[in-house]
């Protein structure tokens, strides 16, 4: 309910002052495919990639570091 949306409004402005700050966000349209969640409903400040994996190895054969956030 209100909680949830509340919880998703919170996190989608961390995820926009992230971006302004200069912090690159992927998601792996896969992944969206697998867990049934609609790419329109991704925020535009989330950069959506076909692959995940294969954008990792991409920045990380640039010398970028992968962060995890749990």
């Amino acid at each position: 309910g209100d909680v949830y949306k509340r919880q998703v409004k919170k996190f989608q402005d961390t995820l926009r002052k992230m971006k302004s700050e200069g912090v690159k966000v992927e998601v792996c349209q896969y992944a969206l495919k697998v867990l049934k969640v609609a790419p329109k409903t991704i925020i535009p400040e989330v950069s959506q990639v076909g692959n995940g994996f294969v954008s990792i190895v991409g920045y990380q054969a640039q010398g970028y570091e992968v962060v995890v956030i749990p």
